[in-house]
């Protein structure tokens, strides 16, 4: 049911770096970082290290706990942050395939991100930018792989004229017609706005990320965790050669999956980007990940190795100076 290739996990640089989890696009993890002109910018410790991780993955809930270390000689001030999926809020009006969590994001957190420090609840900043919608990508107006593209950013721009930070297009329609129509005319003009069947519509995508600070005393532990519900792909039931490699199949679930027969609702995908650890000095001492398929009828499958079956519903896979190498992606096969 579950073999292949190890899986990983990410963390980012001079900012500590949380991770999420959702389907087609994942989010990271914990990194390490800072705030410079710029923006938030991650860099790699040279101090800090990952002692021990506890991942929790399911359908409706994503729950991590941490464990970092200092080893250097002086305490570390540093930011601790969680990169959300971006998301261009024109695509709620498009005929597109969006998770309904994206589709009706009318809030900036759409995922309910907590964090806590030492057992106290976190509070948390946001730092929100505004990139130009490239008009003639081929995307689905949402994911990780925005931050990999070389779009203008329009940040300033647009905050300089009391941009909402909202996904809601209500709110920034408002917005808008409330601009004087000169600075209506010269935001269409420049291709950030345009006409579109319910009114102006942003050519924007946004790029959101929660963060703090967080004091690392010299040689001591800190026990940082975060929660979330992921934001899941899904397909109705098929599987392609495709689907088969990307969460390595293996005869048995696929002979599981066929006797399931009409009784098989379709597939729900989760990603989890554990790959930015590399940001933390070293590798991740003790890391113990658990897989809850929540129903003990339906099947799941990712790569990995190691897993052990808990429970039924449970998996577990445990790591010692464990190097994340691959990102993780399970497939959940609903069985009514």
């Amino acid at each position: 049911m579950m073999r292949g290739v190890q899986a990983a996990w990410p963390h980012i640089g001079a900012l500590l770096a949380i991770g999420a989890v959702f389907a087609g696009a994942a989010v990271a993890n914990d990194g390490y970082a800072g705030l410079g002109a710029g923006g938030i910018e991650f860099e790699k410790s040279e101090t800090i290290e990952m002692a021990e991780e506890d991942l929790y993955l399911s359908r409706s809930a994503v729950r991590v706990d941490y464990v970092f270390r200092n080893t250097g000689e002086d305490d570390e001030d540093a930011f601790v942050a969680f990169q959300l999926p971006p998301l261009a809020p024109i695509y709620a009006e498009l005929d597109y395939a969006l998770p309904d969590e994206m589709r009706n994001a009318g809030q900036l957190n759409y995922m309910r991100f907590k964090a806590w420090a030492e057992g106290e609840p976190v509070e948390l900043s946001q730092e929100v930018r505004y990139y130009r919608l490239c008009a003639d990508c081929d995307d689905t107006g949402w994911g990780l792989g925005f931050l990999e593209r070389d779009d203008e950013e329009l940040t300033q721009r647009l905050t300089a004229l009391g941009v909402p930070e909202s996904y809601d297009l209500g709110t920034i329609r408002d917005w808008f017609a409330g601009l004087p129509r000169a600075e209506q005319a010269k935001l269409k003009r420049e291709g950030i706005f345009i006409d579109g069947e319910a009114g102006p519509a942003p050519m924007y995508w946004m790029s959101v990320r929660y963060y703090w600070q967080q004091i690392f005393p010299a040689g001591e532990d800190v026990r940082i965790s975060h929660s979330y519900r992921p934001v899941l792909g899904a397909s109705v039931p098929a599987i392609d050669d495709d689907i088969v490699a990307a969460h390595c199949i293996d005869a048995g679930t696929m002979r599981a999956i066929k006797k399931a027969g009409s009784r098989v609702e379709g597939q729900t995908y989760l990603d989890y980007v554990l790959t930015t650890a590399g940001t933390w000095k070293g590798p991740i001492g003790t890391f113990r990940m658990t897989i809850d398929k929540e129903e003990a009828k339906d099947i799941v499958s990712l790569c990995a190795e190691g897993v052990r079956k808990t429970g039924p519903t449970t998996f577990v896979v445990e790591k010692s100076d464990y190097r994340p190498r691959e990102d993780i992606r399970i497939m959940f096969v609903d069985v009514r």
